[in-house]
């Protein structure tokens, strides 16, 4: 954990896992806060999921992140609207840049989802299917449209570089209230859990205990792909007025807290089941082999 500064005005956490399944996390995430000292404070929060299965989509994905994060290092007269446009461009030009300078990079991809969040509210950009959720009370609204074939997760049909210069951007606002919590997630977390999952597992808590929870949900259910999700409390629905406070922001993987989570921790383990397969096929080829080297009759002593 390491701590940063953000405005007293937002409670921020954020969480990722390999998950179950995956050899590497190809998610990647971003927590800055921008302008400060400028008058324009706002806190800039993204995910980016790089494509799973595609050289490079680790690559693709801290890319974009990093991109968008420059984008926003000097805000001058420029709208968030523009500086996000701006992100997402430069994002879409340095993947296409590495990917045409790498032979094995070159279809490298990844979703981008970037949120500006002013206080009263909140400006946003995305392409893909990472998704931008806002918790009011009870009421879950998914703030994003999920940019891929109706029925599958696994095939976009907007991203960041797969060969690609440019790319369409959503860019949008959204009211805020004190008390809302805004949720970042990519597709390993929402696709495993409901929205009662996601309500029941936000409510009443810190930011950073509903970001460890929603990771720990995921895998508790076999979590199959990188999941990674970011939570920033509405504390105050204002614009930011310079005043920090400091939160603990997880340098790498988040280790969970068994005190924080469901179930009982044998899951982060992985599945069991290929260690026992394995296992019994071992004991298969040993009977096999005493059969055939003594005549021993194993398979019906044993069965």
């Amino acid at each position: 954990m390491c701590g940063m500064q953000v405005p007293v005005e937002f409670d921020v956490g954020a969480a990722t896992h390999t998950g179950c399944v995956r050899s590497g996390n190809e998610d990647d995430y971003l927590v800055m806060v921008t302008g400060p000292g400028s008058g324009a404070v706002g806190l800039l929060v993204a995910v980016a999921d790089g494509m799973g299965g595609v050289s490079g989509g680790a690559e693709a994905s801290r890319t974009a992140i990093r991109s968008l994060g420059a984008a926003f290092t000097q805000l001058g007269e420029q709208t968030f609207e523009s500086l996000l446009e701006r992100g997402f461009g430069d994002a879409c030009g340095r993947v296409y840049d590495l990917g045409h300078s790498n032979p094995g990079l070159r279809e490298m991809g990844t979703t981008l989802t970037a949120s500006v969040v002013l206080g009263n509210e909140l400006v946003f950009g995305h392409v893909g299917d990472t998704r931008l959720y806002r918790l009011r009370k009870s009421d879950l609204r998914q703030l994003t449209v999920d940019h891929a074939m109706s029925g599958s997760r696994n095939l976009l049909t907007r991203c960041i570089g797969a060969g690609q210069i440019r790319e369409e951007v959503d860019v949008d606002r959204a009211e805020l209230r004190a008390g809302d919590l805004l949720l970042l997630c990519s597709d390993g977390v929402w696709s495993l859990l409901d929205e009662a999952e996601i309500v029941r597992l936000a409510k009443g808590r810190v930011a950073q205990i509903v970001a460890e929870r929603l990771i720990r949900a995921a895998v508790d259910k076999g979590a199959p792909d990188n999941c990674t999700t970011i939570v920033v409390r509405i504390l105050q629905a204002r614009p930011p007025g310079g005043r920090m406070h400091e939160v603990e922001i997880p340098a790498g993987e988040v280790v969970i807290d068994p005190g924080n989570v469901v179930g009982d921790g044998r899951s982060l383990r992985g599945p069991r089941w290929p260690w026992f397969a394995l296992g019994g096929a071992l004991v298969l080829a040993v009977l096999g082999w005493l059969k055939i080297a003594f005549e021993v009759d194993v398979f019906t002593r044993f069965w």
